[in-house]
């Protein structure tokens, strides 16, 4: 099995740990899903956050982040990026700061 790299470790369990927290395109997907719903509100984002408070468990500022993942889904795979914080750079998205809709 192939495994990427991160913080400079080599050991099997803690790499796909790592895979899993930071598979880019594993968020981007959830991000797809939560356009869907947003869709289904007609754009609503107002009752769209309502919704992820009352069925998800992440907050409303992640789940908008991973809408911009899935919106930038193809440039993340033309350029390989799989961390987490390599999208966010490559994107511009700030981390640590909340989004506002």
């Amino acid at each position: 099995m192939n495994f990427v790299r991160t913080n400079q470790t080599t050991d099997e369990r803690a790499l796909k740990i790592n895979r899993l927290m930071n598979d880019t395109l594993r968020m981007a997907e959830a991000g797809a899903l939560f356009a869907e719903v947003l869709a289904d509100f007609d754009g609503d984002t107002t009752a769209l956050n309502r919704w992820i408070k009352q069925h998800c468990d992440c907050a409303v500022q992640t789940a908008h982040r991973y809408r911009i993942l899935a919106a930038h889904r193809e440039v993340l795979e033309h350029t390989g990026i799989f961390r987490l914080i390599d999208a966010y750079r490559l994107l511009r998205i700030d981390g640590n700061v909340p989004t506002t809709e």
